[in-house]
């Protein structure tokens, strides 16, 4: 169930691009590359401050006994304690970049979109290929990730042919990948269903027949009972 969830929570967002995307290419890509920046300096300012509340903790907790057996604190910057995150720095940096100048940074996002595209179609291609193994797949279904394919390696080998152009047609890609996603979801989804169903009717056939094994066994045992009543009155 977690994975059908996911599934469609990336199928929602694909479409939500996309729309977005279609509406407004050019305002919707400066506003992506916006986000992008706030994103990444969120994640810097947070390593930040966790690096320095480490840093408080290993002040606070770093005590030695000098020579006169006197405690002594021992610099929080000294040997084997934590080092400046420069990574998070540099996230912190690149984020407000990409939020105060996003045009400069459009290049790099078509790059990123088109690899997400691309990854996109080799995720549908797996999870069909993996869907056909159980049930049918029509052969339109096949066609879906090859456009996208096509649609994500162009963006890549030329992002800047034409930018609105570019981003109309991403938008485009990745309303479709979304209903793509919706519906590989939806069948398998329907595909596990019917796996999970056929092992519940051999769980219960199984137990049907462990059931009828006991009713012989207590027959037979009547049975032999019955069989020794008979002999004794006899006798």
């Amino acid at each position: 169930m977690k994975i059908i969830q996911s599934a469609f929570f990336r199928a929602i967002v694909a479409i939500a691009m996309g729309v977005l995307l279609v509406k407004d290419p050019s305002g919707t890509l400066k506003w992506i590359t916006i986000l992008l920046g706030v994103l990444f300096l969120v994640v810097g300012v947070m390593s930040c401050i966790n690096y320095f509340v480490r840093v408080f903790q290993e002040r606070k907790e770093a005590v030695e006994i000098d020579e006169k057996g006197r405690p002594m604190r021992r610099s929080a910057f000294g040997k084997g304690r934590s080092s400046f995150p420069m990574s998070s720095a540099g996230s912190v940096l690149f984020g407000l970049v990409l939020i105060l100048r996003p045009d400069l940074f459009d290049e790099i996002l078509m790059y990123i979109l088109g690899a997400f595209i691309i990854v996109g179609a080799i995720n549908q291609f797996v999870k069909l290929a993996l869907i056909n193994r159980i049930a049918r797949v029509h052969w339109l279904f096949w066609v879906f990730p090859i456009i996208l394919l096509i649609a994500g390696v162009w963006l890549i080998i030329k992002p800047f042919a034409v930018l609105d152009t570019t981003m109309y047609a991403i938008g485009w890609c990745l309303l479709l990948l979304g209903v793509v996603e919706c519906i590989t979801a939806i069948k398998d989804y329907a595909a596990s269903k019917k796996i999970t169903d056929a092992e519940e009717v051999v769980e219960d056939a199984v137990e049907v027949a462990d059931e009828a094994k006991e009713v012989v066994k207590e027959a037979t045992e009547v049975k032999e009972e019955v069989t020794e009543i008979v002999v004794s009155e006899e006798e």
